[in-house]
Order: structure tokens, then C-alpha cells, then sequence
């Protein structure tokens, strides 16, 4: 495997983890913040013949929307910094090619 296919795979693996670990601190906070919205508001819209797009983004999504806002910031937050190690990494990578590409050309 060539080092920048190998790379690339690293690169992906990183970002999959990173997905897998950010996820429950969005996912459940949102989960809390919708499953505490009253559903006889969901059946008034219903009732008057709403459709479930509407309920959903005339109801739903305006009562919800500052709790979907905050862990969606803070998986923003904890996925940045999870990647800022990969891209040290990376730094650390072509300081080392560049070492290597003086050394050859000195002859050492």
C-alpha cells in the first residue's frame, strides 16, 4: 500500500471514530429537548391538518431549536479538537520528509 493511499485511510478512520465519539453528545440532548415538547401540540397541528413536514418544522423544530443549536456547537467543538492532534501529526510528517530531503541532498 503506497503511503498516501495508506494516508487517506488513516485520514478516514480518524474521522469515523471521531463521528462515532461526538455523536451521543448531540444526539441525546436533542433526543431530551424533543421528547419534552407537549404532544397535544403535535395533534392540534395534526387536527387542523397540518401535514408532518409542517408539524415538524412549524412546531417542532421553533420549540426545539436552542436545544439543537448548543450540542450541535459542542459537537462542533469536541470534533475540532479531536482532529487537531491528526493535523499535528501531519505537520509532524512533513517536517520529517523535509528532514530527510536535506540529509539526502548533503550526502549523509
Amino acid at each position: 500500500m503506497s503511503a498516501q493511499r495508506l494516508a487517506r485511510t488513516v485520514a478516514l478512520a480518524v474521522i469515523i471514530g471521531m463521528v462515532h465519539y461526538v455523536l451521543p453528545y448531540a444526539v441525546f440532548p436533542i433526543f431530551n429537548a424533543m421528547s419534552a415538547i407537549d404532544h397535544n401540540l403535535e395533534r392540534a397541528a395534526r387536527s387542523l391538518g397540518a401535514k408532518t413536514s409542517s408539524v415538524l418544522w412549524l412546531v417542532i423544530f421553533p420549540l426545539s431549536r436552542y436545544c439543537i443549536a448548543q450540542p450541535a456547537r459542542d459537537a462542533l467543538v469536541l470534533g475540532f479538537g479531536g482532529l487537531s492532534p491528526r493535523r499535528i501529526a501531519a505537520g509532524a510528517e512533513k517536517l520529517a520528509a523535509i528532514v530527510r530531503r536535506a540529509r539526502k541532498r548533503s550526502g549523509r
